[in-house]
């Protein structure tokens, strides 16, 4: 049997909780507005202490303390992770309530139910992104730091970027990746014999028989359409790994490890690679620094005492020593002007590049300025390539 739904949301869920003012200022409730729950208080809802099987208004850390789910703030910096929904409409709308004061309030869980919010930016439907911001009473961009989304817009409205107002929007979080607690890091692997096992969060296991197309498992669109001013940028995806602790053994830390393992037949023209860095588009530059389809910079601070300090190293690892026909495959037949262009290599000291003579017509061949030698390095031993300005052939005995 199905519900008489009335044109009502069916899937709506309201939760009864106590609003906790600590913003330092009075605060009048609106209906939409987000709340996230006092994820570290030791302030109890019941009037008793578990811990000390005693009545009391506080519960210690580790005893099921019931506040943790019943009390709500506003949103702030360190607890957007406990997002807890928005006001329901009811009686406790448009009361104001003083700081350090609390209220009764009914919130709508965020279920993925399509309900009414209360934005505070310009709305198109099916496609603006709504977030919970730190210190705001309405749900707007998902910045960076402050902000976690929660929502999708159901509606169009422009008029919300100067006014905030009630929108209809599906309300769920978990459309979202956020696993952070904002201004401090989630703990993964701390203590015990965890901390020496092998740590993964999120797992994406896949085995396709597609013939045709291509299969992804994971597909990262990004379209930047904004006027980007000084200092701006953007990212498809944004990857770091910070090395806090000490390293005492021997092993791999990588930011990125892309692996292609080829255990099938193959019989095509196919062109594989483990990492693929392709530049395209037809934009209008009027000034740019500097376009590349990869770019490696290492920043270091010292040198390592013992190994080397490479910014691209090349192994070949595989069964088969002999199978590598390059280390390097050069395509030049859409045009290529140069080979290499080195900028500020020239001539400073421990540089790999050094002057070498002026050369002259007593040289097999003759170069039409000063030549350059390249330092490079054979089994430890120091070597040079030569570089010339416009190399021409002369008769050995002109």
């Amino acid at each position: 049997m199905s519900n008489v739904i009335f044109g009502q949301e069916v899937t709506e869920i309201h939760k009864q909780v106590t609003y906790v003012n600590g913003s330092g200022a009075t605060k009048t409730i609106y209906e939409g507005e987000p709340f996230c729950y006092i994820f570290d208080t030791t302030n109890n809802y019941l009037g008793y202490d578990k811990g000390n099987a005693v009545e009391g208004t506080t519960t210690a850390e580790g005893y099921n303390n019931e506040g943790k789910y019943l009390f709500v703030e506003n949103p702030a910096t360190d607890n957007l992770q406990w997002f807890a929904g928005v006001t329901a409409r009811g009686s406790w709308c448009g009361k104001q309530v003083a700081n350090g004061a609390s209220l009764d309030i009914e919130i709508i869980v965020p279920n993925g139910a399509i309900v009414p919010v209360r934005a505070g930016i310009e709305c198109t439907v099916g496609r603006t992104v709504l977030a919970v911001l730190s210190g705001t009473q309405y749900l707007g961009h998902p910045l960076v730091t402050t902000g976690r989304p929660v929502a999708i817009a159901e509606e169009t409205n422009a008029g919300l970027d100067t006014t905030p107002g009630l929108i209809l929007a599906k309300l769920d979080p978990n459309l979202f990746l956020y696993q952070s607690n904002t201004s401090t890091a989630l703990l993964c692997g701390t203590g015990g014999t965890a901390a020496s096992a092998t740590q993964i969060l999120n797992i994406i296991n896949l085995s396709s028989g597609h013939t045709g197309g291509y299969v992804a498992p994971l597909q990262v669109l990004v379209d930047c359409t904004g006027a980007q001013a000084s200092a701006g940028g953007s990212y498809a995806i944004s990857c770091q790994t910070t090395v806090s602790g000490s390293i005492t053994g021997n092993g791999y830390t990588r930011v990125i490890n892309a692996t292609l393992n080829l255990t099938g037949t193959i019989n095509a023209g196919q062109h594989m690679a483990a990492v693929m860095a392709q530049l395209g588009g037809s934009p209008t530059f009027t000034k740019c620094e500097h376009v590349q389809c990869l770019w490696a910079d290492a920043s270091l601070g010292a040198n390592p005492t013992s190994g080397t300090y490479n910014i691209i190293k090349m192994t070949n690892n595989g069964a088969n020593q002999t199978a590598v026909d390059n280390a390097f495959y050069v395509y030049g037949g859409y045009g290529i002007n140069k080979l290499f262009y080195f900028d500020t290599c020239d001539g400073i000291t421990a540089n790999f590049i050094s002057n070498g003579g002026t050369g002259g017509a007593t040289k097999v061949i003759t170069s039409g300025g000063d030549w350059k030698k390249v330092k490079c390095s054979i089994e430890g031993t120091d070597y040079f390539l030569i570089l010339m300005v416009n190399p021409s052939e002369i008769d050995r005995d002109a």
